[in-house]
C-alpha cells in the first residue's frame, strides 16, 4: 500500500513546485498578468519595470528557495540513511548544539 502512495505523492509534490513558483511570480504588490510574465521571460525589455521585477528579483529568489529547500531535504535524507533511522534528526549529530554557538 505504501509503495503505491510514494509515486503519487512524488508526482503531486513535483507539480506543486512550478505551481507555487508561478503563483509567487504573479502575485505581490504589483499584479503581473500571464501575458506580462511570458513577455518578461521571452522578450525582456530593460526599460519595463515589470520585466525588471520578474527577471532581477522574483526569479532569482525562487531559484534560491528551490536550491536551499532541496539542499535541506538532501541533508536530512543523508542523515536518515547514514544512521538507518527514519526519525534521525539534527540532535543525533549534535548539529543543534553546534548551531547554538553561532
Amino acid at each position: 500500500m505504501i509503495k503505491k502512495r510514494i509515486p503519487f505523492i512524488l508526482v503531486i509534490a513535483l507539480l506543486l513546485v512550478p505551481l507555487s513558483a508561478f503563483i509567487h511570480l504573479t502575485t505581490g504588490e504589483i499584479y503581473v498578468s500571464l501575458n506580462d510574465f511570458l513577455s518578461a521571460i521571452f522578450e525582456f525589455k530593460g526599460n519595463n519595470s515589470t520585466h525588471v521585477l520578474i527577471r532581477e528579483f522574483k526569479i532569482p529568489r525562487i531559484l534560491i528557495a528551490i536550491v536551499a529547500g532541496g539542499g535541506l531535504a538532501l541533508s536530512g535524507m543523508l542523515m536518515q540513511t547514514l544512521f538507518n533511522n527514519p526519525l534521525a534528526g539534527p540532535y543525533v549529530l549534535g548539529i543543534n548544539s553546534g548551531a547554538s554557538l553561532l
